[in-house]
């Protein structure tokens, strides 16, 4: 599959106003990824509120609560194709109090694309949604210091940022967060320049614009990863044959191909591979697939298929960082069912600790992280084994979400350490 034709998830960060939704709305309405029925509306509410142009951040925040109070309070997902690309924009809040909108628009991105007010610089909260996309290891980040027309399209104010945020990020690498070496593109997404195009008042910049600079972006290789394909379900084919339904989590597989079995750890050659009933000689990573076996084994949900040569860990007992969704259910030890793929068992927490290179940058203003009690390192125990990557090596198999019984409703995501 060539990689222009590759799904990118992007998504947005930075403090609040400081632009991410009429960044959006501007990327959109340029590359002809909006509506009629969605420009009149947003040119109706901007009328609405006394504005003589459209106001861009509209297109985006669609809630009412957001329009009423020119914020984005959830996340909000754009849909645009460049290229023959198509990309999924998460426009993510940037209060403080949404921290854990942001960390849901971020845990499946590919690119983050994180705004900085030209003239306000690296607040608190743009540091803290900073660190917290390298602790997610995002492969790709772009710093984007928006707001350029009202610092005067001033070159020293765009350096002096990029500087700022070095430091922080050489900060974060000594604290053992991902490495992370960002891209930097001044703009003004009110004004335009640098957005879609280049405008005439930033000569001094010879980077790419956000529109280039997304168009040259990679999405992240799941084909290249050990190959790992949770059960979904289990079907029956002609006769006696069993067929083991699910989504390719990562790498890839072939007619012929060991496979290894787990958690029963048995061995296995692949028969065939079926897409519906159409036969095919292989499949690669984000492909809904069944495959047959050359020998009956006990396979059920929640089992999964994986490379010999590489195999995942199974265990009941694992360590992982979590982040609490709802603010009191960190203190309960109840159990909580826990979703791993395509997996459900019920899990208990030994003990919660704060997250060690967290709990240093809270004594540091500058680097405030989380809330207090949003976010925890528990050593965890399930009721049957997970088959489980570390998060950093497969994000797919590294990550899970807690859901309560009752309200059915997710109230924290965790990632494998």
């Amino acid at each position: 599959m060539e990689n222009a034709k590759k799904l990118l998830r992007i998504t947005t960060a930075g403090s609040v106003d400081d632009g991410k939704s009429t960044l959006i709305g501007r990327l959109l309405l340029e590359t002809g990824s909006v509506y009629s029925d969605q420009i009149a509306a947003a040119t109706k509410a901007s009328e609405k509120k006394g504005f003589k142009d459209l106001d861009l951040s509209l297109i985006t925040d669609g809630l009412a609560a957001e329009r009423e109070q020119n914020i984005t309070i959830d996340v909000a997902y754009r849909y645009l194709t460049l290229d023959g690309r198509r990309i999924i924009i998460a426009d993510v809040p940037g209060h403080e109090q949404y921290t854990r909108n942001m960390v849901t628009g971020a845990s499946t991105a590919d690119l983050a694309l994180i705004l900085v007010d030209a003239k306000n610089g690296l607040t608190n909260q743009t540091q803290r949604h900073l660190s917290l996309l390298s602790w997610l290891a995002i492969p790709e980040i772009a710093i984007v210091v928006n707001k350029m027309d009202e610092a005067g399209y001033q070159q020293d104010k765009f350096e002096e940022i990029v500087g700022q945020s070095k430091e922080m990020l050489d900060r974060l690498k000594s604290k053992s967060f991902k490495p992370v070496s960002p891209s930097f593109i001044p703009t003004s997404a009110l004004a335009g320049d640098m957005v879609t195009s280049r405008g005439k008042n930033m000569p001094w910049y010879n980077g790419p614009t956000v529109l280039e600079y997304l168009k040259s972006a990679e999405a992240q290789s799941y084909e290249k990863l050990p190959m790992r394909l949770p059960v979904q379900i289990v079907l029956r084919g002609n006769g006696s044959e069993r067929r083991y339904g699910g989504r390719l989590a990562s790498g890839g597989i072939e007619v012929g191909q060991e496979i290894l079995c787990l958690p029963s750890n048995a061995p296995a050659k692949i028969t065939g591979i079926y897409l519906g009933e159409q036969k095919l000689p292989g499949a690669i990573a984000g492909q809904s697939i069944a495959i047959t076996l050359d020998r009956q084994l006990d396979i059920s949900r929640g089992d999964m298929f994986a490379d010999p040569a590489a195999p995942p860990s199974v265990s009941n007992k694992f360590t992982a960082d979590v982040v609490w969704f709802p603010l009191d259910a960190s203190t309960k030890n109840y159990p909580y069912l826990l979703k791993h793929t395509t997996k459900f068992s019920r899990a208990r927490h030994e003990n919660a600790e704060p997250i060690p290179s967290q709990a240093k940058f809270r004594d540091e203003k500058s680097l405030a992280f989380l809330s207090a009690g949003a976010s925890f390192r528990l050593k965890l125990v399930s009721t049957s084994p997970l088959i489980y990557d570390k998060y950093r090596d497969n994000p797919t198999t590294g990550s899970f979400i807690f859901i309560d019984e009752i309200s059915k409703n997710t109230i924290a995501a965790g990632f494998i350490l």
